[in-house]
């Protein structure tokens, strides 16, 4: 099974794209985690950044979020190769399979039509 659950912040708005008449939004998620350092008696963070990629209708009411939006998103991990300079350069997706946003910062887009958007990505 492939399967990734991230809680995140949005580290830019998304972008929307057309390829072939399927809307595609792209964004990049900001996920960190918090330890205590036992040298210095302070906290620690480390981020992790995924890259986000989200097909169909419910790309559409994504791409109404914002930079900074807090999101829980739930979807499948996808690899693919390209050239770059001349090496070989290896990407990792997480395609997007449904998504909450769980701030209420604006009011861009009603939770309904997410959750239904979100249901007919995870059918298609």
């Amino acid at each position: 099974m492939n399967k990734t659950i991230l809680i995140g912040y949005l580290g830019q708005a998304p972008e929307l794209h057309d390829q072939d008449t399927k809307p595609r939004a792209v964004a990049s998620l900001a996920t960190s985690e918090f330890w205590k350092n036992r040298n210095t008696d302070k906290y620690d963070e480390k981020t992790e950044w995924h890259r986000l990629v989200i097909w169909g209708r419910a790309a559409l009411y994504f791409a109404e979020l914002r930079k900074g939006d807090h999101v829980a998103i739930e979807g499948k991990i996808t690899y693919y190769d390209t050239e770059k300079d001349g090496a070989k350069v290896r990407y990792t997706n997480i395609v997007v399979l449904t998504w909450k946003r769980l701030n209420k910062r604006h009011s861009g887009n009603a939770q309904g039509k997410v959750e239904e958007a979100s249901r007919e990505a995870q059918s298609a």
